[in-house]
């Protein structure tokens, strides 16, 4: 579980994985908050993984580290990891700072937020405090994920093979402004030939197979 806002989880989710069970990994605090919200009668399928330590799953190793967003029990992104090839995934960011893009450095596949236009969500009619609340506390726009693809680009010594823009709003971007801004810096770095993808809510996107170099 990356965080417990509702676009993310909801109650009728929860309740379905653990009929499935299917196993549920989540962080300390998150955990709690869980319990608090959703009172699940089976916690057998519940398992918390510390963000400093490693996960393994199958062949997968899978390591968390939190990100800033407004979320109750806290939000993560992950490495997910099969040998020497990575995927690095956060899709809620209301910032960028702090060393973050460390953890994206040198990844083989980058699924980053790109969540709005700030144009479009000035003119957008929603509430000013639910507008402040995505620019300040929220997340990233096409520039600053643009910008913080800039700073990833910078401390890797290998390129992406794949990079996934994900969580556009709906309301407030447009997939051909995401990419536009993502395709700046990618030119900037003189980089040639990476699957640029705008992740869609509804519809699976192109299946991207990690090559050997």
């Amino acid at each position: 579980i990356t965080h417990l806002h509702s676009d993310h989880i909801t109650r009728a989710m929860f309740n379905k994985l653990i009929r499935e069970q299917v196993p549920i990994y989540c962080q300390r605090g998150q955990y709690k908050e869980i319990i608090r919200r959703f009172r699940p009668k089976d916690e057998s399928h519940i398992h918390v993984f510390a963000e400093k330590r490693s996960l393994e799953i199958a062949s997968f190793t899978i390591s968390a580290f939190r990100v800033p967003h407004d979320a109750y029990g806290g939000c993560y992104g992950f490495n997910i990891s099969l040998g020497a090839k990575k995927i690095t995934i956060a899709t809620d960011l209301s910032s960028a700072d702090n060393g973050l893009a460390s953890h994206f450095a040198d990844s083989d596949v980058i699924v980053l937020e790109s969540n709005y236009d700030p144009q479009m969500l000035a003119n957008s009619g929603r509430p000013p405090e639910l507008i402040t609340r995505i620019m300040n506390d929220g997340h990233l726009s096409n520039e600053q994920s643009a910008a913080f693809l800039n700073e990833i680009l910078a401390l890797s010594d290998k390129k992406p093979q794949a990079l996934i823009l994900a969580h556009l709003s709906h309301e407030c971007n447009r997939p051909h402004l995401a990419k536009k801004s993502a395709q700046s810096i990618l030119k900037r770095h003189n980089l040639k030939g990476i699957t640029l993808q705008a992740a869609e809510k509804n519809n699976s996107g192109k299946t991207i197979e990690i090559k050997d170099f």
